[in-house]
């Protein structure tokens, strides 16, 4: 079975914790979040299953599920995820070869479903900050 996990991203937002937005076909979430539970145990996480109003959420101790969720407005990123987020599309754009560019073979690699939650396949880089 194939699960969105692989191509599940969470960047630090400014409330302090990692925030991973996800439209999986299944309802997965309570089958991956003890797997990021012991993954990512050392920080506190949500990752928001968009398609069915539901998220996981963890706060250091341990994870539960939460129903009927909607944000009000999209988690602000940390100035550093931004400018991680800048560096890595940069790296991924650096990296491909022009001539051996092959969007079917892409596609069968990376789902067109999940690219959209996926920092280096956004559509403009952000700005890299100075600090």
């Amino acid at each position: 079975m194939t699960t969105p996990a692989p191509w599940l991203s969470g960047p630090e937002v400014e409330a302090g914790f990692l925030y991973a937005r996800v439209e999986p076909v299944a309802d997965i979430l309570p089958f991956i979040a003890p797997h990021f539970a012991g993954r990512v145990g050392d920080r506190p996480w949500m990752i928001h299953d968009l398609q069915r109003r539901q998220a996981a959420l963890y706060d250091l101790a341990s994870w539960r599920l939460v129903r009927d969720i909607e944000l009000a407005a999209e988690p602000d990123l940390t100035a550093s995820e931004h400018d991680y987020a800048a560096l890595w599309q940069r790296y991924f754009q650096l990296h491909a070869i022009p001539e051996r560019h092959n969007p079917k073979l892409l596609q069968q690699h990376v789902p067109l479903r999940y690219r959209k939650h996926l920092t280096e396949f956004g559509s403009t880089p952000p700005e890299v900050t100075s600090r």
